[in-house]
């Protein structure tokens, strides 16, 4: 624990020095600067998904907004049963941006619109999604998951 006397005579000194007070916000814990303002969206507005069951197909969109990007090896898919038995699928992703990333190393990102198709659900089966992405500012978040039930 930081003494109270600590605040006292340093915290004029941090911001006389111009540096970067920052809160969290949400239980995401997205950095939000002293003034309250959002320095990088919440990981739902960076990543807007979206699902379409049409005919035989599951159509599945992200619409990333600019300045963020999704990874393609960090999507996972699992079909899980009436009885909550859960398998993994296999998804063909198309190739992505080439993207030298500081903590992955060499990458392929998405930007701005992605559709993936899948065969549509069984009935009474779900489908489990599991991505990560980044701001461009430096900012990654936790893996998300979402699920699409049929």
């Amino acid at each position: 624990m930081i003494p109270k006397k600590f605040f006292t005579l340093f915290f004029p000194l941090l911001l006389a020095s111009g540096l970067s007070l920052t809160a969290k916000s949400d239980l995401l814990q997205v950095p939000v600067p002293f003034n309250g303002q959002p320095a990088i969206l919440p990981v739902d507005q960076a990543f807007i998904f979206s699902e379409v069951q049409q005919d035989q197909v599951l159509r599945l969109f992200w619409q990333i907004e600019p300045g963020y990007y999704l990874y393609r090896d960090k999507f996972h898919f699992e079909v899980v049963g009436p009885t909550g038995t859960a398998s993994t699928i296999a998804v063909d992703i198309q190739p992505g941006i080439e993207k030298l990333d500081e903590i992955f190393g060499q990458v392929q990102v998405f930007e701005g619109l992605l559709e993936l198709r899948l065969p549509n659900l069984a009935v009474d089966h779900t489908l489990r999604i599991k991505y990560q992405g980044c701001a461009d500012a430096g900012y990654c978040y936790p893996p998300q998951v979402k699920v699409v039930k049929n």
